[in-house]
C-alpha cells in the first residue's frame, strides 16, 4: 500500500508498532538513511548521490530496543523488514546537530547507520511536523538510554 500523505504513513507506522507489541508515544520519527556523510561534501556532493543513495526509514525507541523500520526501496510503503536491536548491541550511538538538521550515527552487527533528520521542515514533503517534535521528546528522554554524554 502506498501512502498519499505523511499522516497516512504515520497511521500505518503506528499500526505496525502496535502489531509488534509497542505503544506509540512520541517514541519514533521518520528519517533518511544515507551512505557515509563523506560523500556529501564538496567536491563529491551530487544530487544523484543524494537521491539514489538514500532510503527512508523510521527509528523507533523503546526502553530495551532501537528498531529500524525501513520503507520499501523506491516507494513510501512500509515493508516487511523490521530490524530490532537490543540496546547493548548498539555501538557508537552519536547524535550531532548540523546547520538545519540532525545527524544520527550508530553501528550494529558490523554495519554502520548514518541517518538524517530535517529539523525545520525545510526539505520535507510538506506535512511532516511530528518527526522534529518526536525527536525533541526522544532527546529529552535521553534517547531511551542510548544517549551517553553530550548529545545535540
Amino acid at each position: 500500500m502506498s501512502y498519499y500523505s505523511l499522516d497516512d504513513e504515520k497511521q500505518a507506522v503506528e499500526k505496525v508498532m502496535k502489531r509488534l507489541g509497542l505503544e506509540p508515544d512520541e517514541n519514533y520519527f521518520r528519517t533518511d538513511r544515507y551512505v557515509h556523510p563523506f560523500f556529501f561534501y564538496w567536491p563529491f556532493s551530487s544530487w544523484i548521490i543524494f537521491n539514489f543513495a538514500r532510503e527512508w526509514c523510521y527509528l523507533i525507541f523503546t526502553d530495551d530496543e532501537l528498531i529500524v523500520l525501513p520503507l520499501e526501496s523506491g516507494s513510501d510503503t512500509i515493508g516487511d523488514e523490521v530490524i530490532r536491536i537490543v540496546h547493548s548491541d548498539v555501538q557508537d550511538f552519536k547524535v550531532k546537530r548540523a546547520l538545519m538538521s540532525v545527524h544520527i550515527r550508530f553501528s550494529y552487527a558490523g554495519e554502520s547507520y548514518y541517518l538524517y533528520l530535517d529539523g525545520y521542515g525545510v526539505f520535507d514533503r510538506g506535512s511532516d511536523s511530528y518527526s522534529p517534535d518526536h525527536y525533541q521528546v526522544i532527546k529529552s528522554r535521553d534517547f531511551y538510554g542510548l544517549g551517553k554524554g553530550d548529545m545535540s
